[in-house]
């Protein structure tokens, strides 16, 4: 449980199913209960997920900045928010990206490359109810 959970969604998070293959959460835990337990950067997305260059993300080479998350809650549908902050400030978010009622759900969301975005960037997923989830840091070069 991360430190600083309110004891009402400590509450809910302990109540959740538990499946073989969940990890703790990342960052925060949503009203819901809802964690994100996996997140991962990669270049290229397909069958396996994000795959590829983890880091330092080429415009030049045309790549595309995939972020992959696993999401763990209770089997209701849900959305969380995708925010790309470009050396701290808010860039571009993507809300509503569907978390339907499943116990664990991979996702989603990606950033195609700019010239103007040469910089350290953070990718940051959010619940409903505005919880960071999880986030995590990259690098754009020319």
């Amino acid at each position: 449980m991360p430190e600083g959970t309110p004891p009402h969604i400590a509450r809910v998070f302990k109540r959740l199913p538990v499946s073989v293959r969940d990890g703790p959460p990342l960052g925060g835990i949503g009203a819901s209960g809802i964690h994100v337990d996996q997140i991962s950067l990669g270049s290229r997305y397909g069958r396996r997920g994000c795959t590829g260059k983890e880091d330092d993300f080429s415009i030049r080479g045309r790549d595309q900045v995939n972020v992959c998350f696993r999401v763990v809650h209770n089997r209701v549908d849900e959305a969380v928010t995708v925010v790309w902050e470009k050396d701290g400030d808010r860039v571009k978010r993507r809300r509503g990206i569907a978390i339907p009622g499943m116990h664990a759900y991979r996702s989603r969301a990606f950033l195609v490359l700019r010239s103007e975005y040469t910089a350290r960037w953070t990718v940051r997923i959010y619940s409903e109810d505005g919880v960071e989830l999880a986030s995590t840091a990259f690098s754009v070069v020319e």
